[in-house]
């Protein structure tokens, strides 16, 4: 709509956008804060279709009371929408009643990681799933729960539902990995999953472009307690939930055993040593204030690149 400080909508949306992120593996597409409506596969002999309806998210799968486009549609503002040579950020808060809740994504290369943050008063529950377009049919889908695995296509299956870890989708399309990690303080809580493969749901889709759910998964999170430390009612009893995933995205043909190689991988911490440096005298002759100044640059853009493995 303009410049952001004068023309983003803060208190009330909708604020409508036109936004790409493009990279070497994929390519997707923002319509608003929360609204993820394209995702195309471009490596290898992938066919490159947008095979994503909606990322979906919102209470209660069915309950179009609460969703992204309700989200949206509420107050909210970006933290931050940047782009750089190894990676670009989109991080944005504010969804109805929970004014702090957060998305962050994480796009590199051939990588997205996601991390949502719940702020909220107590909801019972809340999910985080992927809705395919009818381009995604086709495709294999299989999680840690059900390695033999579906077709996406939108005739009903039967699929053991529980805590998911990974999940996979392959085909022509190209191949798309999620790992899934949640980290919480709230006792007893129902990390379940959802999934639906339906023309003619009986749940309600509420949002994207078809009627339909196609292959529609993801991490359902049931008993979720007050996670908002601002609201008063919850001041020093908040609880902490946030629901971490990392997407790897694929030429076609990545196999069961490749997702949960990715998905170990997700796990594995990075691990950093330092050596110890030997000292040496500074030499005797002075060096001009702009050789220190780019030497420090370069020192600085050294100790970065090595942060990053």
């Amino acid at each position: 709509s303009g410049s952001y400080l004068e023309t983003y909508d803060l208190g009330n949306g909708t604020n409508p956008e036109d936004s790409t992120v493009v990279a070497p593996y994929y390519s997707g597409h923002f319509a608003d804060r929360w609204i993820q409506d394209q995702l195309s596969i471009t490596v290898g002999a992938a066919t490159g279709v947008d095979i994503l309806d909606r990322d979906k998210a919102g209470v209660l799968p069915g309950y179009c009371g609460r969703t992204e486009d309700t989200f949206a549609q509420g107050g909210g503002a970006f933290i931050a929408n940047k782009s750089g040579p190894v990676r670009a950020i989109r991080s944005y808060m504010g969804a109805n009643s929970g004014p702090y809740t957060q998305h962050d994504h994480f796009f590199y290369d051939r990588v997205e990681e996601g991390v949502l943050f719940h702020r909220v008063h107590e909801i019972g529950s809340g999910y985080n799933t992927t809705d395919y377009s009818p381009l995604g049919s086709g495709m294999t889908y299989a999680n840690n729960l059900n390695p033999s695995g579906v077709i996406i296509d939108g005739v009903p299956d039967t699929v053991v539902t529980g805590t998911i870890t990974w999940e996979l989708a392959t085909g022509a399309q190209g191949s798309v990995v999620r790992s899934f990690t949640t980290e919480t303080t709230i006792a007893g809580l129902d990390e379940n999953s959802y999934y639906v493969d339906d023309t003619d749901p009986s749940d309600d889709p509420c949002t994207g472009d078809d009627d339909a759910l196609y292959g529609t998964s993801g991490p359902w999170w049931i008993g979720i307690t007050c996670t908002d430390p601002v609201r008063p009612e919850c001041a020093g009893t908040a609880d902490d939930l946030r629901g971490f995933k990392r997407v790897y995205y694929g030429a076609p043909g990545l196999t069961v055993e490749d997702a949960m190689a990715l998905d170990q991988e997700a796990r594995t911490a990075l691990v950093v040593t330092v050596q110890g440096v030997v000292s040496t005298p500074v030499p005797a002759a002075p060096i001009a204030p702009l050789a220190l100044l780019l030497l420090g640059v370069g020192v600085a853009r050294l100790a970065t690149h090595r942060s990053r493995g």
